[in-house]
């Protein structure tokens, strides 16, 4: 997998995660909001998937697809809250994928 892309997702799960923190949007953004509640109860999970992205060890192309997936799909489990907890289970599976490949 490309150095690149796994910097890419790296930071745009970074990103997210910043944006959970911070108290409330700007007004004028074209952006998709993320599910704050659920970002914030599965941060652990999503910083071990961002640490492991940058470490430099090989990594499942599949588990950085999914990556980059959940971050421009609006309808990811970072964007809508449809089921608690299911952006953890997200990353915890993620987590798996990235050393072993496919779940």
């Amino acid at each position: 997998m490309p150095r690149r892309s796994r910097t890419t997702a790296a930071a745009g799960l970074q990103r997210a995660i910043a944006d959970a923190h911070r108290s409330r949007r700007s007004a004028l953004t074209c952006a998709v909001p993320v599910c704050r509640d659920e970002v914030l109860a599965a941060e652990p999970a999503l910083q071990e998937i961002v640490r492991r992205l940058r470490d430099g060890r090989p990594v499942s192309k599949y588990a950085v697809v999914r990556v980059r997936h959940a971050l421009v799909d609006a309808a990811s489990p970072l964007y809508v809250a449809s089921t608690p907890g299911l952006l953890r289970e997200w990353a915890q599976v993620t987590l798996e994928i990235l050393d072993h490949g496919h779940a």
